[in-house]
């Protein structure tokens, strides 16, 4: 906890090798569990303001999307526990490492899923407009070594870690918005609703600065294969 709570404030750590693989793997699991107990409280809250009537429910109105109620359930769980962990921790979190090949593949990604969702693109199929969006977000990986240092060099600075650490966490909340009816329904049930996702941000960034992104991915898996292995 201690570690985590100074992370809050100065997230500035690089990747910890030292850690042997099972500690790193205990420290994982943890999260997950803590994670977990973020979304059950946090939606028993939202649950109780809900018949309290101090929100609105922006759940009950949700409908899936038709191209998900389209897909077979494989292709869902290969969405949700694959593919939507790889590109939102690259989006989300990937600028708070300090590698090379992360910082390329986040700005590729993030500019990739800024444009498909401007002009409203499903990202996760490709078609000719998504291949062109993803092909024009690749020159991030053709920066030369000097122009990538002056930007290593500029995501280095502590006041700009703690700002893509918040403010990543934010977007990332932010970017959960349609998973609810929450249009027309008041900034304090935004808020609520979207909490868990601002905290669970939050500790996915300390994992994946801690012990590497590839850990942050896979605790990002985890928390969205549960769902899938209790509901069959």
């Amino acid at each position: 906890m201690r570690h985590f709570l100074n992370f809050l404030c100065y997230p500035y750590a690089p990747a910890d090798r030292s850690v042997r693989w099972g500690k790193k793997m205990r420290i994982a699991l943890g999260v997950l569990v803590v994670m977990l107990v973020v979304n059950i409280a946090l939606g028993l809250l939202q649950t109780l303001l809900v018949s309290r009537g101090l929100i609105a429910d922006a759940i009950g109105g949700f409908e899936k999307p038709a191209y998900i109620r389209e897909m077979s359930s494989y292709a869902v769980f290969l969405e949700f526990v694959v593919l939507a962990p790889l590109l939102e921790e690259l989006a989300f979190r990937g600028l708070l490492q300090r590698s090379s090949m992360y910082i390329r593949a986040s700005l590729a990604v993030g500019l990739y899923l800024l444009v498909c969702t401007v002009f409203d693109l499903n990202f996760y199929i490709m078609d000719r407009w998504t291949l062109l969006i993803a092909v024009c977000s690749g020159m991030f990986f053709f920066l030369t070594r000097a122009y990538l240092e002056r930007i290593k060099g500029f995501l280095d600075a502590p006041k700009v870690r703690l700002v893509l650490l918040w403010c990543g966490s934010i977007l990332f909340a932010l970017w959960h918005y349609h998973n609810f009816t929450l249009e027309g329904m008041g900034l304090f049930t935004a808020v609520v609703h979207l909490l868990p996702f601002f905290i669970n941000g939050l500790l996915l960034a300390w994992v994946g600065v801690r012990f590497g992104l590839p850990w942050g991915i896979a605790v990002h898996a985890m928390n969205n294969a549960w769902p899938f292995l209790l509901l069959g």
